[in-house]
């Protein structure tokens, strides 16, 4: 048999035990989409529904045509074991006729190609459908005519829900409002500029300088608006207004729920960036740095300067940047966007890849130091730089790209723990270590 053909039986067998799982024990399920944001939306969604419900969310990365049949059946993959998957094949069996099954299940659905969001909602049929965000330069476009078609597949969440059930959205994005216009379900909007938004935001207060509290940041805080009722929530651990969008959008998530904004308030206190989404450590040379090696597309790259740019630090701020992948015919356009930016920001522009190119080029073109920018091939390679030539006392480092360029070589290079990698940091698992 082929590789292929064993990932079809595979995805078959799972899908149909997930199907008789949930016709089984029928739990609400809460959907999770758009171009950025959704992994970082799904922990806020799961921090405040679990006040109030017992529920179980996708670990991971576990939002394709496996991981998410694997969440609703509450395994884990087997990876190339046989034995393994027949493990799992057992225990869902057995599952099906009793367990202590969760009231709410939380489902980040993530789509590569045309076509992928049919295919989950086929057999999954949502309570709650979450839209966060849609890049007008998303990651995945390669597989897309255009962003327009992207944006229509991933719009297909809401669009598919019934009267019955609840969609949310963003609602300062304009090009959810463009393709959100066949929406039969119950709307709850959610904004931070948008002051028509059913939940809204105000008085948001950044504590921009940097070393100032013992972790490095004070957080943020803001008034949270739903109808007559304002509540103060403060979020110790973010230092991103960007990661504010996550937490609104489970606060309307509990509101769909039942759950009251005090309770709401109560729950977002402990919301914390998961590994690899803008999560500051503490680095070597009594330096921090920002890990936000997870992926990268222009918006969210975009978003991740801004940050910078409102912080105040005693030392450097040292941009490192990777390839940012599966742009298309937008690739170089979108890297040259954030080299525009990046001198706004940088002190230190570090580069890696060969799409990365463009960010130092249009730098240089923007009014950067040539002598200020510094390129390379390989993560690891760069990581040794700026370890032994550019990292000095009181520094910010923020280091960013795409997957495929395996940024987090460089975080774990200039952490001060690089021990506790495998806890803190992305990709550390047995299949990455390459």
């Amino acid at each position: 048999m082929t590789d292929n053909l064993l990932r079809q039986i595979l995805q078959r067998a799972l899908r149909f035990l997930a199907v008789l799982t949930l016709k089984r024990y029928q739990p609400q399920l809460v959907g999770i989409t758009g171009s950025v944001g959704k992994t970082s939306t799904k922990e806020a969604v799961y921090l405040v529904l679990r006040q109030k419900h017992s529920v179980r969310c996708s670990a991971g990365n576990y939002n394709n045509e496996i991981g998410i049949p694997l969440t609703i059946l509450g395994e884990e993959t087997a990876g190339h074991s046989v034995w393994g998957w027949l493990g799992i094949f057992l225990r869902a069996s057995s599952r099906i006729l009793y367990c202590r099954y969760p009231q709410v299940v939380i489902l980040e659905m993530g789509i590569d190609r045309p076509g992928d969001m049919d295919y989950l909602l086929d057999f999954i049929k949502l309570d709650v459908g979450i839209l966060t965000k849609i890049s007008a330069m998303p990651v995945h476009l390669e597989f897309f005519a255009n962003s327009d078609e992207l944006a229509r597949e991933k719009v297909k969440l809401i669009n598919s829900l019934g009267t019955k059930k609840t969609a949310i959205i963003n609602a300062d994005d304009p090009i959810i409002k463009k393709f959100s216009m066949e929406i039969k379900a119950k709307t709850l909007s959610f904004g931070v500029s948008e002051k028509t938004a059913d939940i809204k935001v105000s008085n948001v207060v950044l504590d921009s300088e940097f070393a100032k509290q013992k972790n490095g940041i004070g957080g943020i805080s803001f008034k949270l608006q739903y109808r007559k009722s304002v509540v103060p929530v403060r979020l110790p651990h973010i230092l991103a207004r960007h990661q504010i969008y996550a937490a609104i959008a489970a606060a309307a998530s509990g509101i769909a729920l039942g759950m009251n904004l005090v309770e709401i308030s109560q729950a977002l206190v402990d919301l914390k960036p998961a590994p690899g989404r803008m999560r500051l450590l503490p680095a070597i040379k009594n330096s921090y740095l920002i890990d936000d090696t997870y992926n990268a597309s222009p918006d969210s790259m975009a978003a991740a300067l801004a940050v910078l740019s409102e912080l105040t630090v005693p030392g450097k701020k040292i941009i490192v940047l990777g390839d940012m992948k599966e742009l298309g015919n937008k690739n170089e356009a979108g890297h040259r966007q954030i080299g525009k930016q990046v001198v706004t920001v940088a002190d230190i522009l570090v580069t890696v890849g060969e799409s990365a190119i463009f960010i130092a080029d249009q730098a240089v073109q923007s009014g950067m130091l040539a002598d200020r920018i510094f390129q390379f091939a390989e993560a690891a390679e760069a990581g040794e730089f700026i370890q032994n030539e550019i990292l000095g006392v009181g520094d910010l480092t923020l280091v960013k790209g795409s997957q495929a360029m395996r940024m987090e070589k460089i975080v774990k290079e200039i952490m001060t723990e690089p021990l506790r990698a495998g806890e803190l940091l992305v990709r550390q698992e047995d299949c990455w270590q390459s």
